[in-house]
């Protein structure tokens, strides 16, 4: 519950039907007050139409507008690297001016969770400087 309380979650629909959403919260690094993102999620279904990329814009310009000095991502990822999914992820954040930063293990941070997971995981941390 806590975890929940610290962040704010957006969704985006068409003709009532939500088709992608996101978990955005101030974050502060070494470059200064930033926003993360995460959980993007955007329907299968409606993916390479364009959803992504106005819910990115949407949390780039929020974070613009509120000042912050970048924008960083959150990707959980398996260690094994067998979701070739985020792979095409991970190009689009790059495209859209993402750097990766690191890897962390996802069981220092969640280890109730990661013991649910099927595979040893890692969050790969990107940040888009502003």
């Amino acid at each position: 519950k806590q975890w929940y309380q610290r962040r704010v979650a957006i969704t985006a629909g068409v003709d009532e039907k939500i088709i992608g959403c996101f978990v955005l919260r101030d974050l502060e690094l070494d470059i200064g007050k930033c926003k993360e993102l995460s959980m993007l999620v955007v329907d299968p279904s409606e993916r390479r139409r364009g959803a992504g990329s106005k819910l990115m814009d949407y949390v780039v310009n929020t974070a613009k507008a509120e000042e912050c000095k970048g924008v960083q991502i959150e990707l959980l990822e398996f260690k094994d690297g067998s979701d070739k999914w985020k792979a095409t992820l991970k190009k689009w954040y790059e495209n859209k001016g993402f750097a990766f930063v690191k890897h962390e293990n996802f069981s220092d941070f969640f280890p109730d969770f990661a013991t649910q997971l099927k595979r040893d995981s890692y969050l790969s941390s990107y940040i888009k400087t502003l």
